[in-house]
């Protein structure tokens, strides 16, 4: 990657972060990764973190919409597996290592 196409793309990440859809980008990254742990919601916040040390976006709207994402999210990816855990259970054997292991 040549110099220009690097601070292109630093370009493209300021302008990015300083648009008012950041938060909302965070939000859903945020939740996201309560679902698929693969979704890099953490390097989002960090580099919509250190952006913000220059005004924009603004650190506590970050931290704010972030932790509202991931407690969003975890809530919800808790409450798929208490409400989908008892189906799960009903197909496993009942006489199985398996369901031994999960009621124990």
């Amino acid at each position: 990657m040549t110099s220009i196409e690097v601070m292109n793309l630093l370009d493209l990440l300021h302008q990015t972060m300083s648009s008012p859809w950041v938060y909302l980008a965070l939000f859903a990254i945020a939740v996201l990764d309560g679902f698929f742990p693969v979704v890099p919601s953490e390097t989002a916040v960090i580099t919509a973190g250190v952006f913000a040390a220059s005004g924009e976006p603004s650190l506590p709207a970050v931290i704010l919409v972030a932790a509202s994402g991931a407690l969003l999210g975890d809530h919800i990816s808790y409450a798929i597996g208490r409400t989908g855990g008892a189906r799960l259970l009903d197909r496993l054997p009942v006489a199985g290592r398996r369901r031994a292991g999960v009621e124990w």
